[in-house]
């Protein structure tokens, strides 16, 4: 496409779905783990993302001014470069549902989201 404009029209007529407009001088690249946005405007220092205009560039986190004031943290656990556990939870083989223990695994879980993160990024990028 020769601008963002005509990557625009076109997506509008082929009823494509696309968070890009005109309105917004800036391109968002988002994947699982993060965001990049691309613009001119966003290399201004001056340009203040937390202004309630510009708060709809938040997709994941919020403003800090709208976070809480206290911390939270999080422990991820890996092993072989892959999140085993998500605050020392992993290796649950059950949950506990009103005094009943239901067979579940939150390390099955978080192997399976992993197997298949991993194939959709293969499929994606390293097709033949």
């Amino acid at each position: 496409f020769p601008g963002r404009s005509e990557m625009i029209e076109y997506c509008r007529k082929h009823n494509i779905n696309v968070q890009a407009s005109a309105k917004k001088p800036y391109s968002m690249d988002r994947n699982m783990l993060h965001i990049s946005y691309e613009a001119g405007i966003l290399e201004d220092p001056w340009f203040d993302p937390t202004v309630p205009e510009n708060k709809d560039m938040f997709k994941t986190t919020v403003s800090p001014e709208d976070a809480p004031d206290r911390p939270t943290y999080l422990d991820l656990d890996f092993e072989k470069g892959d999140c085993v556990a998500i605050l020392g939870k992993g290796a649950e083989t059950y949950q506990d549902i009103n005094g009943v223990n239901v067979p579940y695994s939150d390390f099955e879980l978080v192997k399976n989201f992993n197997e298949n993160l991993h194939r959709e990024f293969f499929e994606k990028n390293l097709k033949a």
